[in-house]
């Protein structure tokens, strides 16, 4: 005769949030089906205050949060905090779902957060959730960020420059003087 297993697993509570620059909506499945609608804002505080009321309301439950993206404030908010499971969205996978049930195409936040937690109930055994990076991992991250901005800035200012020289002395480009900016630019981009 086989033991059964008697601890099952805990319920989970479905979280989807349709992200924005100042305020976020989120629609909240609950193990029981009932659902939550509401929005917070772009703030760190108010991340953890989302964060500790669905802690708060759900002290048994596995929260899976689903999102549009991976990264940002919102996730790097949202990562900060230990046992969330957060999922990125592939923003053309939502798309198709938006079509299948939305024949107009119309989108707002709401209906989109709504959107964002239906698909993470019906498809969370497909999605992989994110994982946060060590602290050398994400300093490295911001520092190529910050580099790959410079070079974006650098790429401008010598296009401007060409621009400039083309309008007011055209044949100072016939004497390769703007090409030392190109070679530096590409040289920046190899690295």
């Amino acid at each position: 005769m086989s033991k059964e297993n008697t601890t099952s697993s805990p319920p989970t509570v479905f979280i989807g949030i349709d992200w924005a620059d100042t305020q976020h909506a989120f629609h909240i499945i609950e193990p029981d089906g009932s659902k939550q609608v509401g929005s917070f804002q772009q703030s760190p505080d108010a991340i953890s205050q989302f964060v500790d009321r669905c802690r708060s309301q759900f002290p048994d439950a596995k929260l899976a949060i689903a999102i549009e993206t991976s990264h940002g404030p919102l996730i790097n908010g949202l990562l900060e905090h230990e046992g969330l499971a957060l999922y990125p969205i592939n923003p053309a996978a939502l798309a198709s779902y938006r079509k299948a049930f939305a024949h107009g195409g119309g989108k707002n936040d709401p209906g989109d957060a709504k959107l964002i937690a239906e698909y993470l109930k019906h498809y969370q055994y497909r999605l992989r959730p994110l994982r946060r990076d060590e602290p050398l991992t994400r300093e490295l991250a911001a520092l190529v960020e910050d580099r790959r901005r410079l070079v974006d800035q650098r790429t401008a200012a010598c296009n401007e420059l060409k621009a400039l020289l083309k309008a007011y002395f055209p044949a100072i480009l016939d004497l390769g003087a703007a090409d030392a900016c190109d070679r530096r630019t590409d040289q920046d981009l190899q690295r």
